[in-house]
């Protein structure tokens, strides 16, 4: 089935439900909501004219949607924004707002992801459509504060799946993956034996449904945006198969699955919706993920030993683990050690006759993964 929203000529970037009566679209200057399982929406007032490209949920009342802001043509006043609402989409704060003008390093943020109320990441870039560099931000503090933890080599990308904190799907003019938070990333493409025309270059991923560490659906379309696919990876893209697709499809944007319908939103403020097409999709709202935890290292640089402070507000198990610059295994220095408060041990590399360098550090718990860069000096 396909609606308009009340909005008809803009562009919908992104649709995201709560539960099955609660939903959001993120467009050009403009975010919907609806209450009623999307037979009905309407428009919440941000009180800011920028084009939201994602939106997510953190909790029954908070959201936060990333964007640009296009400086009515002024190419020095445009930049990346994040907004945040802690009243369900009543009023709205404005948390960052980049001006190219002040730098031109100065990103635009074109994808968010949160696993829990503190925990999320997004993707920025110095140009929306075409940059160089995409870069992985990560927060701990709910969107307050956001810290650059990874750079995705080209091609550029402006979607993002993190289904947890060690397995990132991202996509654009191409795709990748990472399962240790960013700290190495894996070229993937869609090359079909049975569909000759479906490669990269030239196919842009629009969108992501993710299922596993290893499942995937992606929403993927020629350059220009016509001939949209459904494609399927349980494999984690090792190799895809393409899936059935309504013609009335085209043109789209990105794609959700809730209360068996899959919705779609696109150009000219079209929303799309069809019985479940695919199957293995779950999008239910979770917050039941409620272990927090934090690592800090210091000195860092160092040139004898390097302190490392765990902190988890409960009880867990944590596994320390040292990789070196080419993401090889270097040590264990904590193996599923159950902590609880604070624990801090020891990386020293000089007993172990290593050399200096960068090393990564990985902090992995029950339910959280966290990494750090360690620079190692003689």
């Amino acid at each position: 089935m396909r609606q308009y929203s009340p909005v008809g000529g803009l562009r919908l970037r992104k649709v995201y439900f709560m539960d099955a009566n609660k939903g959001y679209i993120a467009g050009d200057k403009i975010i919907l909501k609806t209450i009623n399982g999307g037979e009905s929406w309407y428009e919440l007032n941000t009180g800011v004219p920028h084009d939201f490209l994602d939106i997510a949920i953190l909790d029954n009342h908070t959201l936060l949607a990333v964007g640009s802001w296009t400086g009515d043509g002024d190419a020095s006043e445009a930049g990346g924004v994040v907004i945040r609402s802690r009243d369900s989409g009543r009023s709205w704060d404005e948390i960052i707002r980049n001006r190219w003008g002040d730098d031109p390093g100065r990103h635009f943020f074109t994808a968010l992801q949160f696993i829990n109320e503190q925990t999320g990441w997004m993707l920025g870039g110095t140009y929306m459509d075409n940059f160089n560099s995409t870069y992985l931000y990560e927060t701990v503090d709910g969107g307050i504060s956001w810290n650059i933890i990874s750079e995705i080599p080209q091609p550029p990308v402006s979607r993002l799946s993190a289904r947890s904190a060690s397995s990132f799907w991202v996509g654009g003019f191409g795709g990748a993956v990472s399962t240790n938070q960013g700290l190495t990333w894996e070229k993937f493409d869609f090359t079909s034996p049975s569909d000759t025309i479906f490669t990269l270059p030239g196919n842009v991923i629009l969108d992501f449904e993710q299922v596993s560490d290893y499942q995937m659906y992606a929403l993927v379309c020629k350059l220009g945006g016509s001939d949209p696919r459904l494609v399927h990876t349980t494999d984690a893209a090792g190799s895809w198969r393409i899936e059935s697709l309504p013609d009335s499809a085209n043109p789209m944007h990105a794609l959700d699955k809730y209360g068996g319908k899959v919705w779609m939103v696109g150009k000219d403020g079209v929303i799309f919706y069809t019985p479940n097409i695919v199957t293995g999709i779950t999008n239910e709202y979770n917050n039941s993920n409620k272990i927090f935890v934090n690592l800090s290292v210091y000195p860092n640089p160092f040139n004898s030993v390097c302190n490392l402070k765990v902190r988890s507000n409960e009880e867990d198990f944590i596994t320390l683990t040292i990789f070196n610059s080419l993401g090889e295994k270097v040590v264990d220095l904590e193996n599923t050690t159950r902590i609880k408060d604070e624990h801090q041990v020891v990386f020293d590399p000089g007993s172990m006759k290593l050399p200096s360098g960068i090393y990564f550090v990985t902090l992995t718990t029950t339910e959280n993964f966290k990494a750090a860069k360690l620079i190692y000096l003689k």
